[in-house]
């Protein structure tokens, strides 16, 4: 019969092994999309038709986003639905 000392450590160890596990796969996991995905494509910022400012071929030489109705933005169902107006790559920026 195992005693309340052997239990606890074999529960102890059951526990270590799974936390383990679940740290070794969110590890592989991020290395995994570090080493083999494309970073820009969460970083970048895409215009209406889905481009890329400044990466992608079409827009290579425009690098900055401009929103037609910024307001759109800051609306609370702008965070899930997303913003919902024209947006395009410039190559220059402007200042009013």
């Amino acid at each position: 019969m195992l005693s309340i000392t052997d239990n606890m450590q074999y529960a102890i160890a059951k526990y270590d092994h799974v936390i383990s596990q679940i740290l070794n796969l969110i590890n592989n996991t991020f290395v995994s999309a570090f080493i083999h995905g494309d970073p820009n494509k969460l970083l970048a910022v895409l215009d209406s038709r889905g481009l890329r400012c400044g990466l992608d071929a079409e827009v290579r030489n425009k690098p900055y986003l401009f929103y037609f109705d910024l307001t759109r933005c800051v609306e609370p169902k702008a965070v899930v639905s997303g913003c919902h107006t024209p947006q395009v790559c410039l190559q220059l920026w402007f200042t009013w």
